[in-house]
């Protein structure tokens, strides 16, 4: 043994010291002390202070540019940089001018230009008589014709006459159109670019009137989509019924399909209105006229006189809807949704979410006698439809590059396309395309479908048909598109000739045979990364009820941001949502309709019965989760701000869906609504619970953890110290584990002593 090398005998001491009874029991304790750590939540570390985004409704507007205003830039409209190469070349601006803008002589365009020329042949000298002209296009009116015979950036003023402004009507729709026409490019390797610069601008003089009090007008003038952000207030009584919050909330929805989501909305009460807010804004008053006071100042068609509102020929059961001008400033509008009850104010809410209002002889005054909320209904007769029965007329697209012709269609509520559905596309097109460049895309609902290839034998007459598939339709509004690409077989082909032109025939049909759809488990839909499911695609929200506290404005307003996102999103036709406050939530309701819970916990006494449910749910009277099958739990300081969002089957119903909305404070409320409304945000969420602070988001998936015992809850106050040492039991492990070394330190020995016995040999 004495070649025993110094590293065999330390393995030996290792494994040997691995038996010692000190060894085993100060592995054991450090193994135990380490999975209690694991188990018991620490106190968060001080943190810096987060960025805070305000949820859209509630943010501060960006800067207004005053009404007085006669000089905007094009950046001041949110325009970019056009950039035109030639030999042909468009593109233009479409934007809209406020209505209480009434045009005066002296407009002008200020166009600021760059131009540059390029030569594929260095060895000859640039000419600019080959720069060729650009057309200026004002509401599809030639206004100029500039040539481009110099290089270097220039301003051009155009003056703009009263016709030319007022062309497409009152609506106050304006079009800028540049068309770069430099074929004379063409006979010379030479070429034309035009830019036309963001600090061009527009001299607009105009004197103000007022502004239209025309229901049929709407989503205007409440929304005017022109350079300055559009607001509007929301008000409804300081202690409004659950109706008049419902009808607040189907007005919200209306509106957020009506304006595209582009709308800042913000629901008051109508005491916490401050005095510069009426003087400011354009206003929207919900509910009776005894809980709307204000309204005795507005000079309205159907007044409120003790506490009613009388209108003539009016029956006290109906639902009134109308607009004056605001007695707060004259170029902004009052109005009001309301009755002389609750079912009426119920009814009047529901029309105008339709965003089409019928009047009488004054357009201000719309009567809402009775609203009944029916699901579409399919006729097998409807099958097939032609672009014509759809109210569209054939198209002709004649631009270079990308063209979009959409067409819109519904789908039944509860029902999808059969596997046979399809688009029978019939088209003709000019022989100057390269086809291998050229063709047309189908999209159904932004996802492509199919393709159609171009050649000689589709110049003609084409044909193509497209299959439907059930899995990119959506219940109500559907959306196809054609995204037709045209490029000429040499650039030099002039579009302003019609050299290049495709038409899509409205004989075009699709075939929509309508199918139940398959009922499907919210459990597949539930997840917040897939939100809005699965409170979308209902064009009539008869699926959803608003589950709200009592006395809680924060909350509310926070519901009617969702309501109104909500509203676009399912492309409303009718908002049919109800709303309840939480100690009544009615059990057919529970069963039939997927609820939105919006507010701190301890005002919700709903979420008390939900115990189990809930991903991390609260003890009655408490703000704070119980963080339960979370595999961090952590401990919250004294006076934290945190928002909630939690996405789970309805304990009464697994078909249906929740989705709590609340935060341990205001703040919090706000934070979590905002969470599900801005993109960055959004696209943060991940499984069925997330706590939110400010602009930091975490998102957990409890179902992954649900077998994990001991879970624990965010406390105010430090967790009490263990009074008694943990006991140290001997682990079931030890004893195999002693046999295990013990074989292993045999095992070396006799390979040890084999090695030996050889080297003894080897040295004689």
């Amino acid at each position: 043994m004495k070649h025993i090398k110094k590293s065999h005998f330390l393995i030996v001491i290792l494994l040997l010291a691995l038996m010692a009874p000190g060894g085993l029991v100060f592995a054991g304790s450090h193994t135990q002390t380490a999975l209690r750590q694991a188990a018991t939540p620490t106190s968060l570390a001080p943190q810096a202070t987060p960025i805070v985004s305000t949820p859209a409704a509630q943010a501060s507007l960006p800067a207004q540019i005053p009404d007085s205003t006669e000089t905007l830039s094009f950046d001041d409209f949110g325009f970019e940089e056009v950039v035109l190469r030639g030999p042909f070349a468009s593109n233009g601006y479409y934007f809209d001018l406020p209505p209480t803008w009434k045009m005066e002589l002296g407009a002008e365009l200020r166009l600021v230009l760059d131009v540059y020329y390029t030569n594929a042949d260095s060895q000859k000298p640039l000419n600019a008589a080959y720069g060729g002209a650009l057309l200026v296009q004002y509401n599809y009116v030639t206004v100029a014709t500039i040539n481009l015979n110099q290089e270097g950036q220039r301003q051009v003023i155009i003056p703009l006459t009263l016709d030319t402004l007022t062309r497409l009507g009152s609506n106050q729709s304006q079009s800028i159109q540049l068309i770069l026409d430099s074929g004379v490019n063409c006979d010379v390797n030479f070429r034309t670019t035009v830019i036309a610069r963001t600090f061009s601008q527009l001299y607009l003089p105009h004197t103000l009137i007022d502004p239209p009090v025309d229901l049929r007008l709407l989503p205007v003038p409440f929304f005017q989509d022109s350079f300055n952000q559009d607001s509007v207030i929301i008000a409804i009584p300081d202690q409004p019924s659950i109706s008049e919050l419902q009808s607040a909330l189907s007005v919200a929805a209306g509106f957020g399909r009506m304006t595209y989501n582009r709308l800042l909305i913000s629901l008051q009460p109508v005491s916490q209105i401050a005095p510069e807010a009426l003087a400011s804004t354009n206003l929207i008053f919900i509910g009776k006229a005894k809980g709307l006071p204000l309204l005795q100042q507005v000079a309205l068609p159907a007044p409120s006189s003790g506490g009613n509102f009388t209108a003539k020929e009016s029956s006290p059961t109906d639902g009134i809807i109308q607009m004056a001008i605001s007695p707060w400033n004259k170029s902004k509008v009052v109005m009001v949704v309301g009755g002389n009850d609750d079912a009426a104010v119920v009814n009047a809410a529901r029309a105008l979410s339709t965003g089409m209002l019928r009047v009488g002889d004054n357009p201000s005054l719309s009567l809402i006698s009775n609203v009944q909320s029916l699901e579409p209904q399919y006729n097998p007769a409807d099958s097939h439809q032609t672009f014509n029965d759809l109210g569209y007329d054939s198209v002709v697209v004649s631009e270079v590059g990308l063209n979009t012709v959409s067409y819109v269609f519904d789908v039944p509520q509860n029902y999808t396309l059969g596997p046979d559905a399809y688009l029978n596309l019939i088209f003709s097109h000019t022989s100057l395309l390269e086809y291998q460049r050229s063709g047309i895309i189908v999209k159904l609902n932004e996802a492509p479908i199919g393709s159609v290839l171009l050649s000689e034998g589709t110049s003609g007459q084409g044909e193509a048909r497209i299959l439907l598939p059930a899995s990119a339709v959506q219940s109500g509004s559907n959306r196809l598109r054609l995204d037709i690409n045209m490029e000429p077989k040499n650039e030099c082909v002039n579009p302003l000739l019609d050299g290049l032109w495709m038409r899509i025939d409205s004989s075009s049909s699709l075939y929509l045979p309508f199918v139940p759809a398959p009922e499907i488990s919210p459990a597949t839909l539930i997840g917040l990364n897939r939100y809005p499911a699965p409170f979308a695609f209902d064009p009539i929200m008869n699926n959803l009820a608003f589950v709200l506290a009592p006395k809680d404005p924060v909350s509310w307003n926070v519901a009617a941001q969702i309501a109104f996102s909500l509203g676009n999103t399912n492309a409303v036709q009718l908002a049919g949502l109800e709303a309840y406050y939480a100690d009544a939530v009615p059990d057919l309701t529970k069963q039939k309709r997927n609820l939105i819970i919006v507010g701190r916990p301890s005002n919700l006494k709903i979420l008390e019965g939900m115990y189990d449910a809930l991903p991390a749910p609260f003890k009655p009277g408490s703000d704070l989760a119980i963080e339960k099958n979370l595999q961090i739990s952590y401990r919250l300081g004294s006076g934290v701000d945190v928002g909630y969002l939690e996405l789970f089957p309805a304990p009464w119903n697994s078909k249906q869906a929740v989705l709590y909305i609340g935060g341990s404070s205001d703040s919090g409320v706000k934070w979590a609504g905002n969470a599900l409304q801005l993109g960055r945000l959004r696209s943060q969420l991940r499984g069925n619970l997330a706590f939110i602070s400010g602009e930091q988001i975490v998102s957990a998936d409890t179902r992954l953890l649900q077998g994990v015992q001991g879970s624990q809850e965010t406390s105010l106050t430090p967790a009490a110290p263990e009074t008694q040492p943990a006991v140290s039991e001997r682990p079931a492990w030890i004893l195999p584990s002693i046999f295990v070394v013990f074989g292993g330190i045999l095992f070396v020995l006799v390979i040890l002593g084999i090695q030996a016995v050889f080297r003894k040999r080897s040295d004689k």
